[in-house]
């Protein structure tokens, strides 16, 4: 997507334990778009080498910062109600996804 001359990679996030006919339709809603992270080349970077390491290490910064804060509610009990109007006691597993497809969208 672009952003006054920015390009961002989309995050969604979805529940791991949908099934994936469903998970894959964009009419059931089973993804949910949570943030952009904007990109960059960075330019002035001499080696080539750093600037993947520089880039990678930033991604992954941005990443934490997205996801950090309901990592742990994977790690602890969460109830939930399953489709049958039942209660139980669950530890859900969260999948994202970065998209890649190139958007186009001035603000």
């Amino acid at each position: 997507m672009l952003f006054r001359n920015k390009m961002a990679y989309l995050i969604y996030l979805t529940i791991g334990n949908i099934p994936k006919d469903i998970c894959q339709k964009p009419s059931c809603h089973a993804q949910i778009l949570i943030s952009y992270i904007l990109t960059t080349k960075l330019e002035g970077m001499p080696s080539k080498a750093g600037c993947r390491h520089a880039l990678i290490n930033l991604f992954h910064s941005c990443m934490w910062n997205v996801l950090g804060q309901i990592s742990s509610v994977g790690r602890s009990e969460l109830v939930m109600m399953s489709g049958d109007s039942v209660w139980h006691q669950c530890h859900p597993i969260f999948a994202v996804f970065v998209g890649v497809e190139t958007y186009y969208c001035l603000l």
